[in-house]
């Protein structure tokens, strides 16, 4: 597994085919994962809905701006600092 203690940011895409979203957020939140988690795209899933819940995981629908994500993350890394 890799060390994800100097991560700042995570971004997942929902469209992902190879692992499920909802498994993906339980690895992160088993891992006590301390940073912003964004999901990019639609959720049709209520488990991965309720796994980002839990996570504090913000969800951005596609299609989405580049510029208005780029703002959201850094808003996001900066009121995570310690």
């Amino acid at each position: 597994q890799p060390d994800m203690s100097a991560t700042k940011c995570v971004l997942i895409d929902l469209q992902r085919r190879d692992t499920k979203s909802s498994a993906l957020l339980d690895q992160l939140a088993e891992r006590g994962l301390a940073c912003p988690v964004f999901l990019l795209g639609r959720t049709q899933d209520e488990i991965a809905a309720a796994a980002a819940k839990r996570l504090g995981a913000i969800i951005i629908d596609k299609p989405f701006n580049v510029r208005l994500l780029a703002q959201k993350i850094r808003a996001a890394v900066s009121a995570a600092a310690p």
